[in-house]
């Protein structure tokens, strides 16, 4: 949690399939639309297969508050470097 002067904070945590309006609202504003009706289900796809999505709120959160921010993380094995 990241404190910003006396009055807000906030917290990044892990998204869940919950968050998916919200994360498709802040994708939307990047100019990533999502089919309509198919942002819970597309993110929750995304979370299942092991990717990585991270979301910014206010802390404490509201029920109702929007999320500040979403990130993503995806890692690509290449043939060049070692690995798994």
């Amino acid at each position: 949690m990241t404190e910003l002067g006396d009055r807000m904070s906030i917290q990044v945590r892990a998204a869940l399939a919950a968050d998916g309006p919200e994360v498709a609202r802040l994708l939307a504003m990047l100019g990533h639309g999502l089919p309509a009706g198919g942002d819970v289900e597309r993110l929750a796809a995304h979370l299942e297969r092991g990717e990585h999505v991270l979301v910014a709120a206010r802390a404490p959160a509201a029920a109702a508050e929007p999320l500040l921010g979403v990130a993503t993380l995806h890692v690509t094995p290449v043939l060049h470097r070692p690995g798994q």
